[in-house]
């Protein structure tokens, strides 16, 4: 059945019997006249086409009896009927055009966008009960009627979720909702879960594991790779198969024991109001008797229908409740808000204090039924107490809330960010520092397994998701892009990583044996997860050098990105470049020096078990680089190295990987073992093509460290400045399982000078002569407002030299869970300038000079900064004038769109040809 109006007082009902369609006036009073327009789905003749049952209608034309028809064999139909005269019952055969027939899955769902003049189709085997269809995934498509092409057609991105329900979200016909459950084990074998009773929609099942939250799903014909670009969970493992959208913003689903949950879609962070009661009692009784609950429960979800002002719930019993949105959401011009919404702010606190969600009452003003309600405890009319009901859905509400699953997906296209006042404007910035700003973020923390870990949802690393914000003078854009959505499925089916570095430790990357590195020689692409570092490396050199924009990390493998559409291309390693460069492990952190143009990194490597790092250069004019140093030494977890202008000094604390845990298939952090009475050993290695490579030695007292500073050469020393650690604990502070607990991160760390002295008489001793490394601190923060310094930036044209400031981001108190603060560090004096606001979570500072100015404070900083409001998470671009850490602007990302905690990025001016950074 579908209805569409026609007119200001008239609407036109279509809908089917097995063989015949009809379309019919509803006049004022809404009752149906005699069928204008009438027509037998059976075609006659040798050949014809017949049409299987109908399972979904929409009516395109009332005025010429134009239908849109979806089967229960998956096809799609255009079909005109014939007109009636008031006293005829003669009807001739619909003529149609069936312009899809390639699926099997029936058509649950037609929605006409006529300012668009475009189709939606929902293809979903829910509805039918039957075993084969519920095994398909079904999909959403979008089709353009006049070409009869297909714009969309996509599908949820987890493996095991099926679309279920749909809703146009613009008239311009490019958005769409859609909600997605997954199926039980028992509906997967026999198609009916043997606990639910037999008329319970495959979809309201919610006995099935805590991970299979349902999801809604926003999907977008403009973008690329599915269309989808933002799913979040529900919280709830049902839902009823219907949506409804009310007023452009608020979307309103049904869930069991929450028969109304409604959000708006415009900020997803959780659902804006929930009903949890509905009155049952019927004061006078019906006519008819209603059946009893234990047959057909009320609270297994309702089908709901909304107006601009008004709700329906109608149950599978036959009771109908009825809301008054005027009252709930306030008046359609939002000059007076309602209850629901005035209510969202202290609901949100009860749920937070009782960890469920808030009971409202059920007899507030403008909710109405067929009988007024009763009070908790009391006997109802159809059978159940309101207690036994709670109890009887406990079980359904005992999940993880998390509302953004995978994050927030790419928008299809850039979209603008707002300026402090609200409007597109930023600040003025040069034509210099025009250009894009590249973050490697962290988009999926959690995936849901076929099979639960210990706790229910197993620790995976963190899979990338690529921010980049463009500048262009006063006005900031921003997109971004899912890059391994193939890896995810992978997870989702297999319950592990096929590698194990597949990113950063900080972002929580130990999930598989390090032995299933050796097999990133394939470069299998969607099996490995990049994204740690986002630079450019040199690309063909066969008619000029083009650098190519890459994801790197810890491993042997790199991942191109167009930078127009924002896509990964196929993984390659460091071995593909040049087969002396043999090795399952590197650096994110590669070193670039500007002037030379050389880039440099390791790989690792266990010949016949003997750790071995392959040192290497790779310069712009020499395509396939060459080796500076084959180092032996304990195998170790390094993320970083650093530089002098003659000298590589490669460090190795004592992070130590336990090789027969490995081999045993572990993963990699319980893999490592701190060695403390090792030290931390430093290597000098000449960087010169064809030189001695290793020529001396140094050792310090035991220190780790994820990030270099700077590194320069003063007389016969050498200085090297870092963050530093006195163990590793910080790794264990960086798992999503403590970042979500009550306990505050526990590292904490200094900023660092080591400093190798008499390098000439060391030299000359041999590289077998270890020598005592000098360390002296910087800048200590404890008890001053920084626990902690990392991911530290500094301005690159003093890279390899003499410098005076380093800004990091910060742990400004011991109570902090996370980075929660920026430092600017005057390493001379160790005085420290903060930037820091409550709730407030500001990633790695990118320092851009100001263009034509010698002062080395002088330019600004880029950060992006996640407001963990509750209520309301925010993201933003944070412009802070480098000298004094005073804000100058910031670019709020339109809300529904977060950007993940993301650790490292870098800025490319426009039309900027080279690198352009040691952090490359």
């Amino acid at each position: 059945m579908a209805v569409r109006p026609s007119g200001p007082e008239e609407s036109m009902l279509a809908y089917s019997t097995a063989e015949e369609l009809f379309c019919v006036k509803l006049g004022r009073s809404g009752r149906p006249e005699r069928p204008h327009w009438r027509g037998r789905l059976a075609v006659s003749g040798a050949g014809a086409e017949q049409p299987s049952l109908p399972t979904a209608l929409a009516v395109l034309d009332g005025s010429r009896g134009r239908l849109a028809v979806g089967s229960c064999g998956g096809g799609l139909s255009v079909c005109e009927l014939t007109p009636q005269e008031p006293e005829s019952v003669q009807d001739g055969p619909a003529r149609h055009s069936t312009f899809w027939q390639a699926g099997r899955v029936p058509v649950t769902e037609l929605h006409y966008l006529a300012a668009a003049g475009r189709l939606a189709s929902l293809h979903s085997g829910m509805l039918t009960g039957a075993h084969v269809f519920l095994q398909e995934a079904g999909s959403l498509m979008l089709w353009d009627l006049d070409t009869q092409h297909c714009l969309l057609q996509a599908q949820d991105v987890l493996d095991g979720f099926r679309l279920v329900a749909s809703v146009p979200v613009d008239e311009g016909g490019n958005e769409l909702l859609a909600a997605s459950y997954k199926l039980s084990d028992s509906q997967m074998l026999r198609g009916q879960c043997q606990l639910c009773p037999l008329e319970t929609p495959t979809s309201l099942c919610f006995h099935k594991a805590r991970i299979s939250s349902a999801a809604l799903c926003a999907f977008d014909a403009r973008a690329p790779a599915g269309g989808m670009v933002q799913r979040f969970s529900t919280g709830h493992r049902s839902i009823y198969p219907r949506l409804q959208l009310v007023r452009q913003h608020f979307l309103v689903t049904s869930h069991a024991g929450t028969p109304v949950a409604l959000w708006d879609r415009r900020h997803m962070n959780g659902p804006v109001h929930e009903v949890q009661h509905l009155p049952t009692h019927l004061d006078p009784p019906p006519p008819t008797p209603l059946p009893p609950c234990e047959d057909l429960p009320f609270n297994q979800g309702l089908h709901l229908h909304a107006t601009q002002d008004l709700l329906v719930g109608r149950a599978d019993n036959g009771m109908i409740w009825l809301w008054d949105l005027s009252e709930r959401l306030g008046w359609a011009d939002g000059s007076h808000p309602g209850t629901w919404l005035r209510e969202a702010t202290s609901a949100a606190a009860a749920c937070a204090a009782e960890g469920t969600a808030a009971a409202h009452s059920d007899t507030a003003p403008g909710e109405h039924s067929l009988g007024a309600g009763q009070s908790d405890g009391q006997q109802h009319a159809l059978g159940f107490q309101r207690q036994s009901l709670q109890s009887l859905h406990a079980d359904e509400r005992d999940y993880d809330r998390s509302p953004l699953p995978l994050g927030c997906l790419w928008p299809p296209e850039p979209v603008p960010c707002m300026g402090p006042q609200g409007d597109a404007q930023w600040v003025p910035l040069p034509e210099l520092w025009v250009g894009h700003c590249w973050l490697a973020g962290l988009g999926c923390g959690e995936v849901c397994t076929e099979e639960e870990g210990p706790e229910g949802l197993p620790l995976f690393d963190g899979l990338t998701l690529l921010h980049e914000f463009s500048l262009d003078g006063s006005k900031v854009s921003y997109r971004n892009r899912y890059q391994y959505p193939k890896l995810e499925k992978y997870i989702a089916k297999v319950g592990r990583l096929p590698v194990s570095f597949g990113g950063d430790p900080c972002k929580t990357l130990f999930g598989a044996a390090m032995s299933r590195l050796r097999s990133l020689g394939a470069g299998r692409p969607g099996e490995a997860n990049v994204g740690v570092t986002i630079g450019r490396i040199q690309g063909n050199r066969q008619v000029l050098i083009i650098f190519k924009l890459v994801n790197k990390s810890d491993f042997n493998g790199l991942v191109e990105v167009d930078p127009k559409t924002l896509q990964s291309k196929p993984m390659f390693t460091y071995t593909d470049i040049n087969p002396a460069f043999k090795g399952f492990l590197s650096a994110a952190h590669g070193q670039y020096d500007a002037h030379q143009r050389c880039y440099y990194n390791f790989t690792m490597d266990m010949p016949r078990g003997a750790p071995t790092y392959n040192i290497f250069c790779i310069p712009d004019d020499d395509p396939k680089g060459y080796l500076l140093a084959k180092l032996q030494a304990d195998p170790a977890y390094v993320h970083s190295f650093t530089m002098t202008e003659h000298y590589i000094v490669f460090m190795v604390w004592p992070a130590i990987f336990s090789m027969l845990r490995l081999a045993l298939g572990g993963g990699v952090a319980p893999s490592l073992t701190w060695r403390a009475e090792k030290g931390t050993m430093m290597y000098v290695i000449d960087r010169r093509k064809g030189g001695p490579g290793h020529v001396a030695t140094y050792k310090a007292p035991a220190f780790f460290c994820f990030h270099t500073i700077n590194s320069y050469e003063e007389g016969d020393a050498l200085h090297i400045d870092l963050c530093g650690y006195d163990d590793m604990t910080l790794i264990d502070d960086f798992y999503m399982s403590k970042l979500r607990s009550e306990k505050p991160a526990a590292a904490q760390g200094t900023i660092r000078r080591y400093t190798l002295p008499n390098l000439p008489a060391t030299v000359a001793a041999g590289p077998t002569a270890v020598q005592a490394a000098q360390v002296s601190v910087l800048c200590d923060g404890r008890g001053k407002g920084a626990e902690l310094f990392d991911l530290p930036r500094m301005d690159t044209r003093l890279y390899m030299r003499r410098y005076k400031y380093v800004y990091c981001v910060t742990k400004t108190s011991q109570d902090s869970h996370f980075f929660d603060g920026l430092a600017k560090v005057d390493v001379s004096s160790g005085k420290m300038v903060p930037w820091q606001q409550e709730g407030f979570f500001p990633g790695e500072p990118i320092f851009l000079p100001r263009p034509g100015s010698s002062t080395e404070d002088d330019g600004v900083l880029l950060s992006i900064v996640l407001q963990g409001d509750a209520e309301q998470p925010r993201s933003f671009l944070l412009l802070l004038d480098a000298g004094s850490m005073s804000e100058l602007g910031r670019a709020t990302i339109p809300p529904g769109l977060l950007v993940p905690f993301g650790f490292h990025g870098n800025f490319f001016p426009s039309g900027d040809a080279a690198p352009g950074s040691q952090l490359d």
